[in-house]
């Protein structure tokens, strides 16, 4: 993993193809793995962020490397 910030703020996160598959099945755990009282407050998003990154994300650790679309 490689994280570097720009002058402007923005972070870019490089991940292999394991470690997004390590961050999706974490993401997936959040959302079905376990329940959480009060989603928001303890992980700080809604359920529907997390679900929506997730969506965005799962493609690309499913698709073999060079073929991420």
């Amino acid at each position: 993993m490689n994280v570097t910030k720009g002058a402007d703020g923005a972070l870019e996160l490089k991940l292999t193809t394991d470690e997004l598959g390590w961050f999706g099945q974490t993401l997936n755990e959040c959302l079905g793995g376990f329940s959480v009282k009060d989603f928001n407050a303890a992980i700080g998003v809604s359920e529907d962020v997390v679900d929506k990154l997730l969506a965005q994300i799962r493609p690309m650790y499913h698709a073999p490397v060079g073929h991420e679309g």
